[in-house]
C-alpha cells in the first residue's frame, strides 16, 4: 500500500508544508462559506425587519402592480394598511390587487387608473381618490420608465421626464393637502444611481436640440426627482 509522500530533511526551524496546508483548511472553508452566504443574502435582496403595524393607514403606490411597487404594496397590505395601486394598466392592476388580497388576507387593496404620461389622468386619479378617502398617510412615487423610444406626451414633454418626474410632482402637489391633514405622513420618491451622471438643461428640457439618448433622458429625469425631493423637504421644514 502506498503512503502519502512527505517532505523530510527540512532545515531546522522550517515548518512542515503539510502541517501549514492542513492548518489553513478551516480558514478556507470559513471564507468560502462566508462568500456563499453573502451572495445568497445579496441576491435575496434587502429585508425590512420592522414589525410596525399599519392598520388604519392609507397608502398610494404608483406602479404598484409590478416590480418594487408590488413588493411595497404586499408589505403594506400584510401590515394592515389600505393600499391604492395607481396604475396605467387598470386591468392588470386589478388582477394584481386581487392576487395580493388572496396572498395577504387583506381585502383593502384597490386599483385606480393613473397614467403619469397624462396630467389629465393624474388629475382624474386624485379626484377619484379624494372621493373615496379623507386621509392619506403614505405616498410612494415609485412608477417609472427607462429606455423608452422617442415620444412626446400629450402635454408636450419628453416621455421619461413626464412619467418619472413631472407626473409625480403633480401627483404630490394635488395630494399635499390630504397628506398634511392626515399627518404624520410620508412621501417617498424612488430614484436611481444614474442621476449622478446627469445634468438638466432648462433651455432644452425635451432634448429637441440634441441627439435622442434614452439613457441620458432617464438619468435627467431621476436627477429631477432628487432635486425636487430635496427642495420639497427644505420648504416643508420652513412651514
Amino acid at each position: 500500500m502506498s503512503s502519502k509522500p512527505s517532505i523530510s530533511g527540512l532545515p531546522h526551524g522550517m515548518p512542515n508544508p503539510d502541517a501549514i496546508f492542513q492548518s489553513w483548511w478551516p480558514i478556507i472553508i470559513a471564507l468560502v462559506g462566508g462568500l456563499i452566504y453573502g451572495l445568497r443574502q445579496y441576491f435575496r435582496g434587502a429585508r425590512c425587519t420592522s414589525a410596525t403595524k399599519l392598520v388604519g393607514k392609507v397608502a398610494v403606490i404608483t406602479g404598484g402592480n409590478g416590480g418594487i411597487g408590488k413588493y411595497i404594496a404586499e408589505d403594506f397590505a400584510k401590515r394592515g394598511a389600505k393600499v391604492y395601486l395607481a396604475c396605467k394598466d387598470e386591468k392588470n392592476g386589478t388582477e394584481v390587487a386581487n392576487e395580493l388580497k388572496k396572498k395577504t388576507g387583506n381585502d383593502k387593496i384597490v386599483c385606480l387608473k393613473c397614467d403619469l404620461a397624462s396630467f389629465k389622468s393624474v388629475q382624474s386619479f386624485t379626484d377619484a381618490f379624494k372621493k373615496k378617502e379623507e386621509n392619506l398617510h403614505f405616498l410612494i412615487n415609485n412608477a417609472g420608465i427607462m429606455m423608452h423610444p422617442q415620444l412626446t406626451t400629450e402635454d408636450k414633454f419628453e416621455i421619461h421626464f413626464q412619467v418619472n418626474y413631472l407626473g409625480h410632482a403633480l401627483l404630490t402637489h394635488l395630494l399635499m393637502a390630504t397628506l398634511k391633514r392626515s399627518g404624520p405622513s410620508r412621501i417617498v420618491m424612488t430614484t436611481a444611481p444614474a442621476y449622478q451622471l446627469a445634468h438638466i438643461d432648462l433651455e432644452d428640457i425635451n432634448w429637441e436640440q440634441k441627439e435622442y439618448n434614452c439613457a441620458g433622458l432617464y438619468a435627467q429625469s431621476k436627477l429631477a426627482c432628487v432635486l425636487f425631493t430635496k427642495e420639497f423637504a427644505r420648504r416643508s421644514k420652513l412651514e
